[in-house]
Order: structure tokens, then C-alpha cells, then sequence
């Protein structure tokens, strides 16, 4: 009861405090300022002065907003843990998101307030200038479509470290970035203060770090031994090192990321590095702010960061979880640190499925298969090549020995960077994240035989511990489990519609279609939510609180109907698909889709939902190679 009492009056509190200040900020006149009668410089102080006390205040309820969030979540899991009896652990549920809904709505009905009083206050010494001379209005810098003050601070206004999130007009670019169904607090908070281009023009010009509150250098985002910026661990940091893009930048630290960093290896072997660095939008590398995208339920949500990474200790020299290449390329270390950002917290990384990663980092389609049961896999390897596309790999948990699987690390996934004939045999090459750690078998670094050798020499195999290494195909087809090839069609049209399923039982109560405007190939597909994504339980489900990474248990079966009613068999023969929080491959494939209308239906319901109620979020989304799908 007392910690419910203290959260309760911390969040009346937090109230009190911004209502407070924002009236303040609101009512503030200089009756005896006249716009026209101040020189162009006082007008320029005066407008900086003003910016300043505005993002300072909002800065202030911003931080407070994260602190009294952490302290509600903190204090809700002890009340959990030492509560027994479902009904107490309901009861202490359902007053947290009472409390964390106030805290919410509080910082929300704060913006609007200092918004309102940006645009009122400019209005009052702007109203004056019809009146000023030709030659004194031309110098006069028009407000009138300045709308929002979001965050840290302005173009015109900030010595300060952080950066700004100002919402201006469109000349200035600066368009917050979508966020889907605007459920999720962790999409709208980064939504405050990660606009598309405010960070670049106010940080451009400047030498000062940024330093990004809305991902503290803390506790809450890492347990951490000490942060440090690259230029503190190492003379002259560069993001894409000596030598450029490379698989090999990437080296796996202490986190069970393999799923997406595998991905990544993958999109760097291609193009020159072109693929990696179109994750990477907007960068400012002489204050330490880098602004990544990534996809999720249809649309590519920006995440803006400053390049404080976790060590181990403060003497370190490199990150602990992802590192610096060995030829001093950052970029990994930093789009692992994105990605935290993105889901919440690093922890939130942990464990996945290599077609999210490839969702994530692309927004494009993938698919899944198990090499042993595929009939021609040369056939599957030299199409996904000659097409551009990408390939990962895993090792599953059967039938390995202490973690291991013939050397290779099992529960694990690989990046397949290329597939050759030499001699009689097909043989693929295959890198681990780890950048160490091999396959002992044939072929194997540690093969001595002739063949070996002979091998070694005709494809310029160094016999390094680098976590790459050769196989046979039948040797690939014995030792791993699943083959993901992401398909890279960036020609390809998009569209997307989010789905909001308002569920009373379990049945699958939804039916919408699309319009294919002609005869073409197309790859549709229904994405549902990772819960990594999600701050609390008010988006998905009843069982979600902290940072704890599990997965979203529903799974529903979709299909999809021509106008005549008749099922659209895909082109690997299915004329159904599943999709949930896990599967990111849950795509109908046509090689030549013919126009017309078409209708996605549910078709039914996985024993796990039964009884489950509340609104499902997801997303259909759809790539067509001539001209794009219309969804209605």
C-alpha cells in the first residue's frame, strides 16, 4: 500500500508540475516589446531566448516522464513478486497501467500546452510587422507555419549538448516518422524527439556531443560497467573502417543477436556496402549522432542515437556486446545500439528469428527452407545469387554435444556468403557472426588432406580463425536446419494497411481485400507484431510488463480469395499462410498475380488462442513488381 500510495503521488505530482510550467510559459507577455522596433539582432536573441526556455522546459518533463516511468515499472515488479494469488497480481496490474496511462497522458497534454504557447507567443510580436517598413519586413523571419516544439532544442536557439526534436514546416523537413496505431509508448516517445531532419540542421555546424536522453546511458538501457564514445576508446574512430562495408565488420559480442547481426553481414556483402549504409539515413560522426531506419508493420520508423556504447569497465577499449571490426569500422556497434533503441532496451535483442532481422533492416520479404528437404538446392542458391538476394542459415538444437554441432554452435545463425562448383561437387561458404568458431569437418581450416589444400588454393581460402568457412553441400544439408533467403526487390512497389482486430472471443472475425491494377508477379503478406516492440500490456495481451524478451502467442491462418471465391494457391503450392509475433515469413507468393480484386480472409484459430480477447494489432503488407497493390 505505501508504494502504491508513493507511485500515485508521484504521478499527481508530475501533474501538478507541468500544468504548472506550462501555464507559466503561456501567459508570458512584454507588453512593451514592438517586433519592428528591435534590430535584426535582438530579434534573432530574442528568439533564441525564446526557443531555450521553451525545449528547456520541455527537456525537464521529458526526463522527469522516463524517471517516473522507471520508478512506476520498478516498484509495480517488487509489488509482483512478492504478491500471491492471481487476483493480487491483477489488482497490482491493473493499477500500474491506471498509473502509467496518467503518466502518459500527462507529458502528451504538456506538449500540446508549450506548442500552443510557441505558436501564441510568436504570433503577438509578429503581428506588428504588416506594419514595419519594405525594407524591415523583408528582414523579418516569418513563424506564422512553425507548429511544434518537440524536444531537446532548435536551429536558431541551443549552445547546448542535446539535440533538438522540433516539428516545423514542411520546408524544413522536419515530418515525424509514422508509427503504427499509434498504441505502443515506446514508438510515440521516440516519435517526440526522433523527427527526420531538426537533429542535422541544429548538430550540423556544431563540435559539441550530442547526448540522446531518450536512450540513457544507464541501467535501464544496459547493465553496463561504464559508456564510452569510440573516440574515447580509440585515435581517429571511423564508422565504415579502412577497408569499407565488409561482412567480416561484423563480430557478435556478449548478446544473443545472431538473428538480425547475421542479416546484416549479409546486406554488407552487396553492392559495395550500399545496402548497409541505406539503414544508416543521416549522421553527424563529429558530434556522435547517427539516425538509422528500421521496419516495422508496414513502415520504416526512424531511431536517432548518440554514440555512447556500453563497456564492461571503464578501462575498456571496445563495446561489450557488438565490436569494432578488426579493420575499425564502428557502424555495427552503433546499428546494434539502434536497434536497442528501437526495441526498448539491449536485453530486448535477445533471441529471434533471422527473417525478423531481415524485415527489420529491409521491409522486404522472406522466405524459409529446410535444405534437406529441398530436391535441388543448387538450383534454390544460384537463382537467390544471380537475383541479388541474401541468404542466412541455422544450426538447430538437435543433435549436438555440449553446445556443438561438428564445431559449429548450435541454436545459432549464419550468414551464407557464397556458393561455387568446383571439380564433381557443389560447396557453399558460410560465415558465424562470432567471427570465430568453425566447422571441423571436411574442408575444415584444421583439413590437412590434399583435396583440402587443392580447394584452399583455387578459392583464395585464408585458413584463419575468422568464422568463415567452406562446406560441401551434402555437408550443409546434414548439419543445418533452415535456409532463409531474403528477397532484395527494392524496383518493387510497396504499400502496407494496418489492421486493428478488436477481438471479443477467438474466432477470426476479419476480411479485407486489395486491388493488383495488373498481371504481375507479387509477394503479400500479414506481419504481426514481435513483443520486443511493445512498453506494456495496453497493446497486445494481459501478460506484458518490463523488458522480459517472449514472443506473441497468437497465430492465425490467413488466406486469400479471388472475386469468384476461389483460394490463390502461391507458388510453393500453398493456398494458406500463418502469421504471428515470431514468423516475420508469412508471405503469399505469385509469380503472375492476374488483375482484379482479391479478399484476405482469417481462416482459423490456434488452440493457444482460445479464449483470448483484446485488440490484435498487425500489418498487410505487399511488394508488386510492376505497379502497387491497393489495399481497401
Amino acid at each position: 500500500m505505501k508504494t502504491t500510495l508513493a507511485i500515485l503521488a508521484l504521478t499527481a505530482s508530475a501533474s501538478a508540475m507541468e500544468v504548472k510550467e506550462a501555464t507559466s510559459i503561456a501567459t508570458q507577455a512584454d507588453p512593451n516589446m514592438n517586433w519592428c522596433d528591435m534590430s535584426a539582432a535582438a530579434r534573432v536573441t530574442w528568439k533564441a531566448n525564446l526557443y531555450k526556455e521553451i525545449t528547456a522546459s520541455w527537456r525537464t518533463a521529458v526526463v522527469k516522464y522516463y524517471n517516473d516511468r522507471n520508478a512506476l515499472v520498478k516498484a509495480t515488479r517488487a509489488k509482483l513478486s512478492a504478491a500471491r494469488g492471481c487476483a493480487a497480481r491483477r489488482a497490482i496490474y491493473n493499477a500500474y497501467r491506471v498509473q502509467r496511462t496518467a503518466l502518459y497522458k500527462n507529458i502528451l497534454a504538456y506538449r500540446t500546452k508549450i506548442q500552443a504557447s510557441l505558436k501564441s507567443r510568436l504570433a503577438a510580436w509578429m503581428k506588428t510587422a504588416a506594419q514595419c517598413e519594405a525594407e524591415e519586413s523583408e528582414d523579418t523571419v516569418e513563424e506564422s507555419e512553425t507548429t511544434v516544439v518537440e524536444s531537446e532544442s532548435t536551429a536558431t536557439a541551443s549552445e547546448e549538448s542535446e539535440a533538438t526534436a522540433s516539428e516545423e514546416s514542411e520546408d524544413d523537413n522536419c515530418v515525424a516518422p509514422k508509427v503504427f496505431g499509434n498504441t505502443c509508448d515506446r514508438a510515440i516517445l521516440r516519435a517526440l524527439h526522433e523527427q527526420k531532419a531538426c537533429l542535422w540542421k541544429n548538430n550540423g555546424s556544431k563540435t559539441t556531443k550530442y547526448v540522446d536522453v531518450g536512450f540513457p546511458a544507464s541501467s535501464d538501457s544496459a547493465n553496463a560497467g561504464a559508456w564510452k564514445r569510440p573516440s574515447e576508446m580509440t585515435t581517429n574512430p571511423s564508422l565504415w573502417g579502412s577497408k569499407g562495408v565488409r561482412p567480416a565488420a561484423v563480430q557478435q559480442g556478449g548478446l544473443g543477436d545472431c538473428w538480425w547481426l547475421s542479416t546484416a553481414a549479409a546486406l554488407a556483402e552487396e553492392d559495395d556496402g550500399a545496402r548497409v549504409k541505406a539503414v544508416i539515413t543521416n549522421k553527424n560522426e563529429a558530434t556522435g549522432i547517427y539516425e538509422f531506419k528500421f521496419f516495422r508493420n508496414g513502415n520504416f520508423e526512424k531511431v536517432v542515437i548518440d554514440d555512447r556504447l556500453p563497456v564492461s569497465r571503464s578501462s575498456s577499449r571496445d563495446s561489450m556486446y557488438a565490436r569494432k571490426s578488426p579493420n575499425g569500422a564502428w557502424w555495427v556497434p552503433l546499428m546494434e545500439k539502434a536497434a536497442a533503441k528501437f526495441y526498448g532496451r539491449y536485453s530486448n535483442l535477445v533471441g529471434g528469428n533471422m527473417k525478423q532481422g531481415w524485415e527489420m533492416l529491409t521491409g522486404m520479404p522472406s522466405r524459409s527452407y529446410t535444405p534437406s528437404s529441398v530436391s535441388d538446392l543448387k538450383t534454390l542458391l544460384d537463382d537467390a545469387d544471380t537475383a541479388g538476394h541474401v541468404i542466412n542459415c541455422n544450426v538447430s538444437g538437435r543433435g549436438c554435444v555440449n553446445g556443438r554441432k561438428n564445431g559449429l554452435p548450435c541454436g545459432h545463425a549464419y550468414t551464407l556468403l557464397e556458393h561455387t562448383k568446383w571439380r564433381n561437387g557443389d560447396y557453399v561458404k558460410i560465415r558465424n557472426p562470432w567471427g570465430s568458431t568453425e566447422w571441423n569437418g571436411a574442408l575444415s581450416d584444421s583439413d590437412t588432406s590434399a583435396t583440402a589444400k587443392s580447394f584452399f588454393n583455387d578459392n583464395a581460402h585464408p585458413q584463419a580463425n575468422d568464422g568463415t568457412f567452406w562446406m560441401s553441400t551434402d555437408d550443409f544439408k546434414g548439419n543445418f536446419y533452415e535456409v532463409v533467403v531474403g528477397d532484395y526487390i527494392p524496383t518493387w512497389k510497396h504499400s502496407s494497411k494496418p489492421v486493428e482486430w478488436k477481438r471479443t472471443s477467438s474466432t477470426v472475425a476479419w476480411n479485407f481485400g486489395f486491388t493488383n491494377p495488373v498481371a504481375q508477379a507479387v509477394s503479400i503478406g500479414l506481419l504481426g507484431n514481435q513483443d520486443r516492440v511493445f512498453m506494456d500490456d495496453k497493446c497486445e495481451h494481459e501478460d506484458r510488463i518490463g523488458y522480459g524478451y517472449r514472443v506473441q502467442r497468437d497465430q492465425h491462418f490467413f488466406k486469400i480469395q479471388n472475386s469468384r471465391g476461389a483460394n490463390q494457391t502461391g507458388k510453393d503450392g500453398k493456398w494458406y499462410k500463418i502469421f504471428s509475433g515470431l514468423v516475420a515469413d508469412s508471405y503469399l507468393r505469385y509469380d503472375n498475380l492476374a488483375a482484379g480484386t482479391y479478399a484476405i480472409k482469417g481462416v482459423t484459430d490456434q488452440a493457444a488462442n482460445k479464449g483470448r480477447a483484446g485488440t490484435l494489432h498487425f500489418a498487410a503488407n505487399a511488394w508488386a513488381q510492376k505497379q502497387a497493390i491497393v489495399f481497401v
